[in-house]
């Protein structure tokens, strides 16, 4: 018996040290990430002062037109040093390192004395990519440090890094694009990767359906990479946001499949896609109920054990502990 107990103490440890791994990487909420053009001073002040989202993402990118990239720079960083995003993280991103815009982006948006909590590099496709992002940020940053101080976000942390995954050639390079964002933890932490749908579809000539049957090798392929990589994976947006039943729906497939959170586009989103990324009353009753079944087991030298005509063992502990990670952060 004492033999027994052992082996089941060992692998529970065991376990429990993969558990804190991978949700720390849902405790650092991403549910929505809400991009908003980052010359429209309207919007961005209804984003920092009106709506309770997770992350605002100051937008550089998609939704600023080719004349107005060098206005939307300026206003981003503007924003930052006169706006306060209440609870939000603040997200910028930036135009591709294929467009030739990148550099002019960082060296506005990270010179300045406020930066934002996180850096989102999108249309990333080689590791060439990640290393002129690097270097331009290395350099920039220094200049920086030597005016005005220590690096961190917004909020005081280290400063994030979110890469795009947006293409077929991207998707097969993700697991080495990772690594190689990984290596540059001495200035950015990477925390999550987001799938660019409409951009990957586009790639790999799909024809776009209501219900994305066309991208689901694609959206498991990503989130299996990002997860073997401990980074959170963020789906792409519905674009068609004014079905608000489609978002919900969406919302919660991603979170089905494994996704962290979900890319929008409108204020009208931000409710059914965060509730969607948390557990319901009942899954989280059901997973205390399982905890503590577990370590009644576990104290008798029984790794698994049925619980409601379902096996339990291992994985349903660390899904179960996983869900009460989350319904930490649900309201009260």
């Amino acid at each position: 018996m004492l033999k027994r107990t052992g082996i089941a103490r060992r692998a529970f440890l065991a376990w429990t040290k993969r558990w804190n791994t991978s949700v720390a990487e849902e405790t650092n909420r991403k549910r929505a990430v809400l991009y908003v053009p980052a010359h429209d001073q309207r919007k961005v002040e209804k984003a920092a002062q009106e709506i309770d989202v997770d992350v605002v993402c100051l937008d550089c990118e998609d939704a600023v037109v080719e004349g107005r990239k060098e206005e939307a720079r300026k206003k981003a960083s503007e924003h930052l040093q006169k706006l306060n995003f209440g609870r939000s993280e603040v997200a910028v991103r930036l135009n591709a390192v294929s467009t030739g815009l990148c550099g002019r982006d960082v060296r506005e948006v990270f010179s300045n004395r406020v930066l934002p909590d996180i850096v989102i590099l999108p249309k990333v496709e080689s590791l060439d990519d990640i290393q002129y992002f690097k270097s331009r940020m290395e350099s920039v940053l220094q200049l920086r440090d030597d005016k005005h101080g220590g690096v961190s976000g917004k909020r005081g942390k280290k400063l994030q890094l979110m890469i795009k995954c947006e293409s077929a050639r991207g998707l097969v390079q993700l697991g080495s694009i990772l690594e190689k964002a990984k290596e540059a933890s001495s200035l950015l932490e990477l925390t999550g990767c987001m799938f660019g749908g409409y951009d990957y579809a586009a790639d790999v000539h799909a024809i776009r359906t209501d219900h994305a049957t066309e991208l689901l090798f694609a959206r498991q392929n990503f989130v299996t990479q990002c997860r073997a990589h401990r980074v959170a994976p963020i789906d792409m947006i519905c674009i068609d946001y004014k079905d608000l039943s489609r978002v919900k729906r969406e919302a919660i497939e991603a979170r089905q499949f494994g996704f962290s959170g979900k890319q929008i586009i409108h204020p009208s989103s931000v409710e059914p896609v965060q509730n969607a990324f948390l557990p319901t009353t009942k899954e989280v009753e059901e997973a205390k109920e399982l905890v503590r079944l577990f370590e009644e087991k576990q104290a008798e030298g029984i790794g698994a054990f049925l619980y409601k005509g379902v096996m339990v063992d291992l994985p349903m502990l660390y899904q179960a502990r996983a869900i009460l990670a989350l319904s930490k952060h649900m309201p009260t």
